[in-house]
């Protein structure tokens, strides 16, 4: 009679950093992504020109935007931040790489994909910083991606 394979069981991804707390220059970027960024209501003139004008044209030459152009930029600007914490954190072997395959393979597919869509996008500038009243182009989509792999 053949013994059974014991199955090894999936265990809960747990960050062994010998029992040191991570530094709050880690988690301050993520934090202010989640706390700060949805309270940022401020205006901003967006001239209407070319194709946005074509496109989102409601007899006016500006858009006077209150909340998504400002949060975009936040948010990419903190993302970037919170990355250069995340890579100088782990050179410095205080914070480990999370291996998540299952993670990390759609999402940088997902990120390619981004990437040639605006290349060969025919609106270069919309394809960068999102249409009007959206700003959801490519640097906030591969911020995004950043956040969670963060």
């Amino acid at each position: 009679m053949k013994p059974k394979k014991e199955r090894k069981q999936k265990q809960a991804i747990t960050i062994d950093y010998e029992n040191q707390k991570l530094s709050i220059i880690y988690f301050l970027p993520l934090l202010l992504i989640a706390g700060f960024v949805p309270l940022i209501v401020y205006g901003k003139y967006v001239d209407l020109e070319g194709t946005t004008q074509a496109l989102y044209w409601t007899g006016q030459r500006q858009y006077l935007d209150f909340f998504s152009y400002w949060k975009s930029v936040w948010l990419v600007v903190l993302t970037a931040i919170a990355t250069i914490f995340y890579i100088v954190l782990y050179k410095q072997k205080k914070l480990p790489f999370k291996n998540l395959k299952q993670y990390y393979i759609p999402l940088g597919i997902y990120a390619i994909f981004v990437i040639i869509s605006t290349i060969f996008a025919i609106d270069t500038q919309t394809a960068l910083w999102g249409f009007v009243d959206m700003y959801q182009g490519m640097f906030v989509l591969l911020s995004y991606v950043l956040i969670t792999f963060l």
